[in-house]
């Protein structure tokens, strides 16, 4: 059985790799649709024979989002990527003025562990979406860093919440099926902080897809108001707070999926986000 660091680990290398295939699709592709996006990337990602065929957060259907879409970006206003008004479409396409968000949900065949990658991006020059952004992302990493082993995921909570209010933003439009707060701001990686039962590894081994992303989905523990979860030394878990200004409705929803690692104490946050912003 492979060790919870080895488990971390390999959710890095997962993540780095979407990264960066997200980032070549970006590159070299500049008409691109919604669909064009999900299909390159089932082509490029999810046929490496390490991974499952499809991602674990299905629907959006295959695990992948991209939601493109120009002023007054209602299109971005997603409650969540479940919904089918929200699944990849091959009308919309990335211009130079497009707010971009996408999101992949990759799964290792092996371990059963996600590397998971989403990112908000934009290419075109106001000024105001530029900061926005910045400011968005900024805050995201403040929480981020305030985070330590031994503290309760609904500390975290408390503290991002705290934040973002005095900065004017909100995640308000975050709702979770499963999450018995409602709104949660990231969860924790299955099997990085805990060994698998025998019978989920069993399901892990089978490597049926709709099976284990049942499992994982059930396996999460939220970072939410109400969760007494402690931070154990080694673990890893996302911070994924979608945020939009609360001042002002016309700037687009903010989202970068963050993964906080701790090995054997020593903190490593996973962000990936340099090879977006400079895809074009």
């Amino acid at each position: 059985m492979l060790s919870l660091i080895e488990r971390i680990k390999i959710c890095q290398l997962v993540r780095e790799e979407t990264a960066r295939i997200t980032n070549e699709i970006l590159k070299k592709n500049s008409a691109l649709s919604e669909v064009d996006f999900r299909n390159l990337t089932i082509k490029n990602l999810f046929d490496q024979r390490e991974l499952h065929q499809s991602g674990w957060y299905d629907p959006p259907p295959f695990g992948v989002a991209a939601l493109f879409s120009q002023a007054p970006y209602t299109r971005l206003q997603f409650d969540t990527l479940r919904s089918k008004k929200f699944w990849p479409q091959k009308e919309n396409f990335l211009t130079k003025e497009s707010v971009g968000i996408i999101y992949l949900s990759p799964v290792h065949r092996e371990s059963g562990i996600i590397g998971d990658f989403g990112a908000t991006f934009y290419y075109g020059k106001d000024e105001k979406i530029v900061r926005h952004l910045k400011k968005s992302l900024s805050l995201l990493e403040k929480v981020t860093d305030f985070i330590e082993i031994g503290m309760e995921f609904r500390k975290i909570h408390e503290f991002a919440q705290q934040l973002f209010q005095k900065n004017e933003v909100n995640n308000h439009r975050t709702t979770v099926h499963n999450d018995p707060a409602g709104t949660n701001l990231g969860h924790t990686v299955p099997w990085t902080y805990e060994d698998p039962t025998t019978e989920e590894e069993k399901i892990i081994e089978d490597g049926d897809i709709e099976t284990l992303r049942n499992l994982i989905s059930k396996k999460r523990i939220y970072i939410n108001a109400l969760e007494k979860f402690k931070i154990p030394s080694t673990i890893a878990f996302t911070f994924e707070a979608r945020l939009e200004d609360s001042e002002n409705s016309h700037l687009p929803n903010a989202f970068y999926h963050l993964i906080v690692c701790f090995i054997n104490g020593k903190k490593t946050i996973l962000k990936n986000f340099e090879c977006i912003f400079l895809a074009r």
